[in-house]
């Protein structure tokens, strides 16, 4: 699986189960799911969401100001 970070940068993940949450996923990386947009194969998803080998993850971080 490929997923790029909230700081541009691409990794090369390989998940063993035959599908995962993103969540775990996010939590292995040191990434707070609370705070990114989660995009899977160009569909806005949740954290919930599985993902398999074969899938695409972007990450973007929320940014808020007044």
């Amino acid at each position: 699986m490929k997923i790029t970070t909230p700081a541009g940068n691409i990794r090369e993940i390989k998940i063993e189960d035959r599908d995962m949450p993103i969540e775990i996923i996010l939590k292995e990386l040191g990434i707070h799911p609370i705070g990114v947009i989660i995009i899977k194969n160009n569909k806005l998803v949740s954290k919930d969401e599985t993902v398999t080998n074969d899938d695409k993850i972007e990450l973007f971080r929320l940014s808020g100001g007044g």
